[in-house]
């Protein structure tokens, strides 16, 4: 099962403040080697829809840890 698959099991049962926590702690997961590449931000684009967060409140996220918006 990837994770996007698992993320679109669990996310009914996620608040948006639960569904903010998994983003940002596979952001952190993103940057932890120093560096964000264009695969990594692909990867946590993917996430969005599986958690089921609005387009807005994502990119709100990326912008403030720094990565490029959907």
């Amino acid at each position: 099962q990837s994770v996007t698959d698992y993320l679109r099991a669990v996310a009914p049962q996620l608040n948006d403040t639960g569904k903010e926590l998994v983003m940002r702690a596979a952001i952190s997961v993103a940057k932890a080697d120093g560096h964000v590449d264009d695969s990594e931000i692909a990867q946590l684009h993917e996430l969005v829809p599986a958690l089921a967060l609005p387009r807005a409140y994502a990119n709100g996220i990326f912008v403030e840890e720094g990565l490029r918006p959907i």
